[in-house]
């Protein structure tokens, strides 16, 4: 129908909203589909991609701003872009895609969850309110410049040798400071395991949130108010305004659950949580909940994970009485109250 460009950074090229990039882009162009990566060195080996294969080498750190990797998406584009180019989704693409369209005058849309093709006319589908609301978009498949979400299912093409490495020299933007923040061990969009942690789990609570995630081989997750409040960095957070998750496990701890972070970890497989206020919408949302404080789940989780068999499964649940319910619909309080049963397959009411 139309060419298009997948543009990722090279950390993005094998996570699930890279994956739903690529998957965009074959709906949309066929074969017709060139890939564009953004490195801070030559790649050791080969690289998921679609048609030619672009690399540019960025000095530096340069791929951490925002300028840096618009002025090189810029020149990796060239002077005639195709028609239609496609991003995975996230806080810094999603303001480089924005950035570039206006420049283009291409019409920008992110967190875009599913897109089909129908008789010439793109439908773009996109949730909006904690996912009570979907926005079901026409548009021309030319001049658009899209974010793709990463649900997590879609496999993403075979690794391939870039046809060209380029060693870009970004034009300098306006920033006046350029602050070097060490990244997550684990990046939130390609962990399978999430841990996260709320209010609830107060400023000191949050380090033993950090140290169990590390114990996991997980990536950390926070709630707004956690990053508000200063606990974790803001690029951990998950929800509408922060990053959008599909980890095979969500544990998130003293979170309430408001409605846009619920949309942010919707996709996960299974939802694991630890609350005190059994009407809170993420223990109504979890596949296991256990319901009080979370000093008392602690010394069961640091036993259990000291006894770990470290090739055995990352996370266990258990039936044995310590609050924990097995997944299947059931909630249970930590003094032994017994279950309260939910309905739904997936313990969801």
């Amino acid at each position: 129908m139309t060419g298009a460009a997948v543009v990722l950074l090279a950390e993005e090229v094998h996570s699930p909203a890279g994956a739903a990039a690529f998957a965009a882009a074959r709906t949309i162009a066929g074969g017709d589909v060139r890939t564009l990566v953004l490195a801070a060195r030559e790649p050791a080996g080969d690289l998921p991609a679609m048609g030619l294969l672009e690399v540019a080498v960025l000095p530096g750190p340069g791929t951490d701003d925002g300028d840096t990797w618009y002025n090189a998406a810029r020149a990796l584009l060239g002077d005639a872009p195709p028609p239609v180019v496609v991003f995975a989704a996230g806080p810094l693409s999603d303001a480089v895609a924005a950035r570039l369209a206006g420049a283009l005058g291409f019409s920008p849309v992110v967190d875009v969850d599913a897109l089909e093709v129908h008789d010439g006319v793109l439908i773009i589908e996109r949730s909006a309110f904690g996912g009570k609301v979907l926005h079901r978009l026409r548009a021309v498949p030319t001049g658009v410049v899209l974010a793709m979400v990463g649900s997590g299912e879609v496999i993403g093409p075979p690794p391939s040798s870039p046809t060209h490495v380029r060693h870009v020299t970004p034009v300098a933007g306006p920033l006046t400071e350029v602050a070097n923040v060490p990244a997550p061990p684990v990046g939130l969009q390609a962990a399978r395991v999430v841990v996260a942690g709320g209010r609830g789990v107060g400023e000191a609570g949050f380090l033993q949130v950090e140290k169990l995630a590390g114990q996991l081989d997980a990536a950390v997750g926070a709630s707004r108010a956690a990053v508000d409040a200063g606990w974790a960095r803001p690029d951990h957070q998950v929800g509408l305004t922060g990053q959008t998750v599909a980890p095979d496990v969500y544990l998130a701890i003293g979170i309430s659950g408001a409605s846009q972070h619920l949309a942010g970890m919707s996709r996960s497989h299974v939802v694991l949580a630890v609350n005190t206020d059994r009407a809170a919408p993420m223990a109504d949302a979890a596949d296991v909940a256990f319901i009080g404080d979370w000093h008392a789940l602690w010394p069961f989780l640091e036993e259990l994970l000291s006894s770990r068999n470290p090739e055995g499964p990352v996370v266990t649940v258990m039936g044995d009485g310590t609050g924990w319910s097995p997944r299947g619909g059931t909630r249970s309080d930590h003094d032994g109250a017994g279950p309260i049963a939910k309905d739904g397959s997936r313990g969801r009411s």
